[in-house]
């Protein structure tokens, strides 16, 4: 069993550039790695019968799934592995969040720490409750318990949202992917691209609350991902933040938006792909979004209205999102 280290004393030169890990091993000592569930199996592994371990990979970080040996839950493990600066400051942002962060419906964070791995590398991690049914990507809307389970899933995510742009934080990256559920509530999660609601080039918060100054102080380097660069995903950008703005609560109003608009009608409300002018990333947000005729009719008007209210091309006339909120009661 490997001794903890905190990630303050991680070197950058230390962190695994490729955590591989095998079915049985254990992550820091305390998490066994699990097989990948059934459901997120491709279809091309089940051709193929080669499985991969992690429920998720990405650029910067391996997903496991993983029980716990202390407690015997199921968990889910971020184990980040990329080395850079830029990278290093997110996960330090992300570990202040996952402590810091306590809401009905802010996935519970169960541990962070150290994994070390057999040559010596070493890879950062946050252990999370694991939530079985998976994201919002895996509900389709076919009739009205369907629509009223997204509902108020989506409602439920509003009211994080309204947790955290309470306590000085906008999370940069609304989306079902990062919305999962337990068949009977949802949870907003995945917070390495968070920030500080800030002003405009300006480095200070602009609401002051323990956790914004604490992330403040924490991640040195979230200045450099504010203004010109894009941080979040393309397909629920506002248009603001899609020229490369500061991030604002309005602009997690319409990535709520966006989202909750393509769970209902089970499409995208944008269909025109532009080029961005930062970066040249295609940019889906782009244009007058289609007619909310698409969404089915035994979707309630009223609900309706409000989601298309919240991806109107200027952030004024956007919902509050405690508005959006109220979709969690009335569902």
């Amino acid at each position: 069993m490997s001794e903890k280290i905190s990630i303050q004393e991680t070197l950058p030169h230390q962190i695994n550039t490729s955590p591989e890990l095998r079915i049985n091993d254990l992550i820091d000592g305390r998490f066994a790695v699990l097989p990948k569930p059934q459901h997120l199996i491709t279809h091309r592994e089940r051709e193929s019968k080669e499985y991969s371990v992690p429920i998720a990979m990405t650029g910067l970080s391996h997903v496991y799934l993983a029980q716990d040996i202390r407690t015997q839950d199921d968990v889910a493990v971020k184990l980040h592995h990329n080395n850079d600066e830029l990278s290093l400051a997110r996960q330090n942002r992300e570990r202040v969040m996952a402590q810091k962060l306590v809401h009905a419906n802010i996935i519970p964070m169960v541990a962070t720490g150290v994994h070390i791995f057999e040559d010596g590398q070493e890879s950062p991690y946050i252990a999370t409750r694991y939530a079985p049914e998976g994201d919002l990507r895996r509900e389709r809307v076919v009739n009205e318990e369907s629509a009223y389970r997204v509902i108020q899933f989506m409602g439920e995510a509003a009211l994080a949202l309204d947790y955290l742009h309470k306590n000085g934080i906008v999370h940069r990256d609304v989306k079902p992917a990062n919305i999962v559920h337990d068949k009977e509530h949802a949870y907003l999660g995945d917070f390495g691209t968070a920030d500080v609601i800030h002003l405009q080039n300006d480095t200070e918060p602009l609401i002051h609350t323990p956790l914004s100054e604490e992330v403040s102080r924490v991640d040195q380097m979230q200045q450099n991902t504010r203004v010109g660069v894009l941080i979040g995903t393309p397909a629920y950008m506002s248009p603001q933040r899609a020229q490369g703005e500061a991030a604002t609560p309005e602009d997690d109003v319409f990535a709520w938006g966006a989202s909750a608009f393509q769970e209902l009608a089970n499409q995208s409300a944008f269909k025109h792909k532009t080029e961005n002018t930062i970066g040249m990333l295609p940019y889906f947000g782009a244009g007058k979004p289609i007619s909310p005729d698409h969404v089915p009719a035994f979707v309630p008007k009223d609900v309706v209205d409000t989601v298309y209210a919240a991806i109107a091309e200027q952030p004024e006339d956007r919902p509050r999102i405690d508005e959006l909120a109220r979709l969690a009661v009335a569902a």
